[in-house]
Parts: structure tokens; sequence; C-alpha cells
């Protein structure tokens, strides 16, 4: 998931569609739990993996800007404090809800009772609500120091992270969540820097089989 380094400054734009699906699938999220027949385990657990992989996917992201956005834009820009503040308290308080989601999962999967997945609904809920927040302030206030202070190295890294961090198969099935609704720019920021026998698996195998797992999972959403 490495960003492409043919530009001369960093491709913000990927942050944005990275931010796509956060919104799609923690938004979509509540629904997939709430549908779920008390007697229906297979589909109970399609979904608590499902929505395993994307806290995954949530606490890497954040990670990352923890560790190679906020110190490196820190560092370069005069930001106003309360900005960076309020940037750290949300990811503060995502990161204290995604543990509560984690604990509930388990329990809601063995049992999906309307009352396990009301309350699993709920933190689902609160998660979108303060990502829905925190998203549209980053891309609003950092994005645009983003572009505008940091090189194409230092932007990369974030990317190099999420490859180090990530398993194979989460790379390939958070890709494919990616590029679902990219257009054909936004899907070459995250796919020209792929190896082409890695492209071709994407292209072939992972990237078809992510879609028909989504397709079935949202049926009836």
């Amino acid at each position: 998931m490495d960003a492409d380094t043919t530009s001369d400054r960093p491709l913000v734009q990927q942050m944005v569609v990275i931010h796509r699906v956060f919104r799609r699938e923690f938004g979509l999220l509540p629904a997939l739990i709430r549908g779920v027949a008390p007697d229906d385990l297979e589909r109970a657990k399609d979904v608590a993996d499902h929505a395993t992989g994307l806290l995954r996917f949530v606490h890497v992201h954040h990670s990352g800007e923890d560790e190679l956005l906020w110190p490196v834009l820190l560092d370069k820009v005069a930001i106003e404090s309360d900005l960076i503040m309020r940037m750290e308290q949300q990811h503060e308080h995502v990161a204290a809800l995604l543990p509560h989601a984690q604990e509930q999962l388990p329990a809601w999967a063995a049992m999906p009772s309307p009352e396990r997945g009301a309350q699993l609904a709920a933190t689902f809920e609160e998660i979108a609500s303060v990502l829905n927040e925190h998203l549209g302030e980053e891309e609003n206030q950092i994005l645009p120091l983003v572009e505008a202070n940091l090189t194409v190295e230092e932007w990369s890294r974030l990317g190099q992270h999420a490859t180090a961090s990530l398993a194979p198969p989460e790379l390939m099935a958070s890709l494919a969540a990616i590029v679902e609704e990219a257009d054909a720019e936004e899907r070459l920021m995250f796919t020209a820097a792929l190896p082409p026998p890695v492209l071709t698996m994407f292209v072939e195998q992972a990237e078809p089989a992510y879609r028909e797992r989504m397709r079935q999972l949202r049926a009836g959403v």
C-alpha cells in the first residue's frame, strides 16, 4: 500500500480515499449487526470478522499518523495548539472505543441476541460519529498543510507503515476496500507501485473475492 512517488508533492487525495472506506464501512456496520437473526451464527461470524478487520485497519491508520504525521508536521508548521489537541483527542476517543468493540464482538458472535446486537451497534455508531468528525476536520485543516509542507518521502512513510503492520491478506482486503469506490486516477495512486505479480494477484483473485464477500455481507442492507 506504498504511495506512488511520481508526483513532486504528497498525494493527499490518498488519505481522502482511505477516509471514504471508514465512512462507508463504519456507517454500514450498525445495520449489519442489527440485521443478524439470533440463530444465524454463520452470519454473525461473517459480520464480526468484517468488523474486526475494520477495527484493525483504523488502528493501524491512526497509529501511523500518531507516529509519522503529527511529529513531522509539528516540526515544520506553526499549527494552532487547539487544532492538534483536537486531532489527538479524537484519536484517543477512537482508541478508547476500539477495545470496547473488540471485547463485545466475540460474545455477540457466539450469541447474537437483539440485546447484545443493540449494544454492539451503539458502540459502532459512536465510533462512526467520532470518526466522521475527525475525518472531516483532518481533510479540511490538516491535509492542506501536509500537501504544502511534507515531502513525498515523508508522506510515503504512512503507506510503508501500513504495509509493514498488516499481514498480506489484510493488505489485500484493505486495498480492495480502498479502491472499491475509487476513480481511475485514485486507483492508480494505490496500485502503481505494486510489483506486477502482486498486481495480477490482486486484480484476478483478491479484488473479486472481496467484492463477492461484500455483496453477500451487504445483501438486504
